[in-house]
């Protein structure tokens, strides 16, 4: 297990060879406890900022002890996992392989798009291959190709909250039916569905650049404003928005851009009115932190244990 631990770490840090690779892929495929595994220290990578490969190494143990008990848990309540950073279920297994698949060799097939709809009657948060997350409404429909060596694409068709990973190398292009956002790490929404007209876009963190499918340069946002471009008459108007409150109203989703462990806490505390207890002193990391409210508290609280790799626990409220 320690074994592939290393391979698991040195993959999620792009330094793997190709024969780890294949190791990798083989034990994925033995057991759905295996890609469970796999899921919990992928999304523990993608969602710190500040994550080093000797803390990896120090952490492992704790974070293997962690998931095989949260595994097991599961397996005994059959409790429905928060599908967010636990990808629990066939589908969101399957989400998990295709993400590996894009990092395979070229040698091995990948597909160019991954296609992600949430057919439920729930909002949903994801996590996609590169550490961006996507909060989609029912009936919205996504297809991402986040594996470019030179840029990121994602199309939608409905209604989603974007927290995109950084990434100066690899732009993302999140292209909708009338315009194209073109970003590198921001936090946003877009409705654009076809058979409407309008497309509506409402920028949270960083910039957006909106753009014609054909690349033409429309208007540049800046945080807490709403542009709503109209298809019939190709015309934008811009306003001022609260984005914050609007994401949390609209999507049921917390979302903390570089915060502190405290200023989690806070949120979490403040979400579902419980008290939260968290091992050692405050340090300076900042990290991004995303929850529904949908959540079960216990499991945002596990989710901040894996991401700090601190001792978290609810002291009172509900599980």
């Amino acid at each position: 297990m320690d074994n592939i631990l290393s391979i698991i770490s040195r993959y999620l840090r792009g330094a793997s060879t190709e024969d780890e690779i294949k190791v990798l892929y083989s034990w994925l495929s033995e057991s759905e406890e295996n890609r469970q595994l796999f899921a919990g220290l992928s999304a523990n990578m993608s969602l710190h900022r500040n994550t080093t490969a000797s803390d990896i190494e120090v952490r492992k143990e704790k974070m293997l002890s962690r998931l095989n008990a949260r595994i097991d848990a599961s397996a005994e309540k059959k409790k429905k996992t928060s599908v967010f950073v636990w990808a629990s279920g066939i589908a969101a297994a399957a989400v998990v392989i295709l993400g590996l698949f894009l990092f395979l060799p070229a040698k091995c097939p990948v597909p160019e798009d991954v296609i992600l709809s949430n057919n439920t009657e729930a909002t949903h948060l994801y996590n996609l291959p590169d550490g961006s997350k996507v909060c989609l409404m029912p009936g919205t429909t996504i297809s991402y190709n986040v594996s470019g060596v030179s840029e990121r694409h994602i199309r939608l068709d409905g209604n989603g909250f974007f927290d995109i990973a950084k990434d100066s190398l690899r732009p993302m292009t999140v292209m909708t039916k009338d315009v194209n956002l073109r970003v590198l790490g921001t936090s946003f929404t877009v409705k654009s569905k076809q058979g409407y007209q309008d497309t509506e876009i409402v920028l949270e963190t960083g910039s957006v650049r909106l753009t014609t499918p054909s690349g033409v340069p429309l208007v540049c946002l800046s945080p807490d404003q709403k542009a709503v471009f109209r298809s019939e008459t190709s015309d934008i108007t811009i306003e001022s928005i609260a984005a914050t409150p609007y994401v949390v109203s609209n999507y049921s989703i917390v979302s903390l851009t570089n915060s502190t462990v405290r200023e989690i806490i806070d949120a979490i505390e403040m979400t579902f009115k419980v008290k939260v207890s968290i091992s050692g002193n405050p340090d300076r990391k900042r990290y991004n932190f995303n929850f529904l409210k949908s959540d079960s508290p216990a499991d945002v609280v596990k989710v901040l244990q894996l991401l700090t790799g601190r001792d978290c626990s609810l002291v009172s409220g509900n599980n």
